[in-house]
């Protein structure tokens, strides 16, 4: 389980991004950083989920990616950032 938790601060980033559904600017004046360090945590974030799916998913992407398609329907929505360009 350990393996799949995200690193400081990217994790508290996403889940304030994705789970509190925070714009960047607010996460920003609340973790007293520039937007773009918080813009750059979220994309590395994103990419670091994909990268733990994939390899779960024995390196295919389209598998899980097809999973969060029911949930990819909200603009904006985590399930669609992770899903990126394979849903």
């Amino acid at each position: 389980a350990t393996r799949y938790r995200l690193p400081e601060p990217v994790r508290s980033t996403l889940l304030l991004r994705y789970y509190h559904d925070l714009e960047p600017i607010e996460i920003a004046r609340r973790e007293g950083v520039p937007g773009g360090t918080v813009r750059w945590r979220i994309k590395r974030g994103l990419a670091l989920l994909r990268e733990r799916l994939d390899e779960s998913a024995g390196g295919d992407g389209r598998s899980w990616g097809l999973l969060l398609l029911p949930l990819a329907r909200a603009e904006g929505s985590v399930a669609a950032s992770v899903a990126g360009p394979t849903a």
